[in-house]
């Protein structure tokens, strides 16, 4: 039960994941700004923990036993196959399980608008945007000035590692004479969530691809768990393939360069490659030219990941205090549910726990085919 003692409120808030990168990357800025304000913070995997005010934020979640629910996407380049308007991700979600949803800027927020609404995807008392909790102090920090027109340093954080893509980022950069960075997410913590990927033969390719990189003094290797945002902010282009930290460099106004054809997550993705908002995107053989001569295109590059940032963030630098404030005002104003909706929350989790059992089955099945 919330309380008032003087002019702060106190009552407790669960933040749902379970992936350490969810509660270290996407909600421990919010969970701080709870606690400054005198809130107790509680991090759990299921949902399972009570308390006032719960925060979701993996597909298909199914709220747990907090009194008022909050729900929002998993990753910024979430769903590639549904880009680059997202309406399809929010009518295949179940978001009408939860009191609210928040999601990072106005394209998302378009998407939300634009899809075919049920009360399987409405939260009871809608949707606004609230930004990126993970950028926010990296925003204050490192915001790359758009001034500064100079490229020195690379990053390379692709979403997966196979076909040989960081030998030629590592030939490349070493042709141009530029200093590289290179950072993985993958490591020991991570094979029991993706073990479908994370494969023996998958992290033995990994580790031969760091072991030939470690060889010129040009380029480090950043340990898997370091702060990414950090990272970015000691660089002047990233490297990706498709992954979703090339909205994290649009944050800082850092552009971003992918190779045509590359491929990630072992080749699942089905959505539009490259993503609409790379910076720019090159045939793999022009790799080493194009990084020789960046600086000369650099302005333009600039100026698309401007429109990149505002069209994908709001409140940048300041999301977690904003969200805060009116999550709060929408929280202690909110009607009561209704018995229709306990009745929709009924129906919702009774199918969407049959899918899970469903889904379950049909995984178990084809990994004992494969053994």
């Amino acid at each position: 039960m919330s309380y008032f003692l003087g002019a702060k409120m106190f009552g407790s808030v669960v933040f749902v994941g379970r992936e350490p990168m969810t509660k270290n990357n996407i909600w421990a800025p919010l969970a701080n700004e709870f606690n400054q304000k005198g809130w107790e913070t509680i991090f759990c995997e299921d949902g399972s923990t009570a308390g006032d005010i719960g925060f979701y934020c993996e597909d298909r979640s199914i709220p747990g036993k907090q009194k008022f629910t909050v729900i929002t996407i998993n990753g910024l380049d979430q769903d590639h196959d549904i880009r680059p308007d997202y309406t399809r991700f929010f009518e295949k979600e179940n978001w009408g399980l939860f009191d609210l949803g928040i999601v990072p800027g106005d394209r998302w927020l378009n998407g939300w608008i634009a899809r075919r609404a049920s009360f399987k995807n409405s939260p009871r008392l809608g949707v606004f945007s609230v930004g990126w909790f993970k950028g926010d102090e990296a925003v204050k920090k490192f915001r790359r000035p758009f001034s500064n027109k100079k490229v020195k340093t690379i990053l390379y954080a692709p979403q997966t590692e196979q076909d040989g893509k960081q030998k030629l980022v590592v030939e490349a950069t070493n042709s141009a004479g530029l200093l590289l960075k290179i950072k993985h997410w993958e490591d020991e913590a991570y094979i029991d969530f993706y073990q479908g990927l994370l494969t023996p033969a998958y992290m033995e390719n990994l580790s031969n691809e760091n072991a030939n990189a470690k060889q010129f003094k040009n380029i480090e290797i950043c340990p898997a768990d370091a702060n990414f945002m950090d990272i970015l902010s000691q660089v002047d282009l990233l490297i990706t393939d498709q992954s979703s930290v090339l909205y994290e460099a649009a944050m800082l106004n850092i552009p971003t360069l992918t190779c045509c054809g590359w491929k990630h997550a072992c080749g699942n993705c089905k959505g539009p490659q490259p993503s609409p908002d790379i910076t720019i995107s090159v045939n793999p053989k022009e790799l080493a030219i194009t990084l020789s001569t960046i600086e000369d295109q650099y302005p333009e590059l600039l100026k698309r990941v401007q429109n990149i940032r505002d069209s994908n963030f709001v409140n940048l630098g300041n999301s977690a205090k904003m969200a805060y404030v009116n999550i709060l005002d929408i929280y202690e104003r909110a009607p009561r549910k209704s018995f229709r909706n306990f009745l929709q929350s009924a129906f919702l989790i009774g199918t969407e726990t049959i899918r899970a059992w469903v889904r379950l089955k049909r995984l178990a099945i084809k990994y004992a085919r494969k053994n």
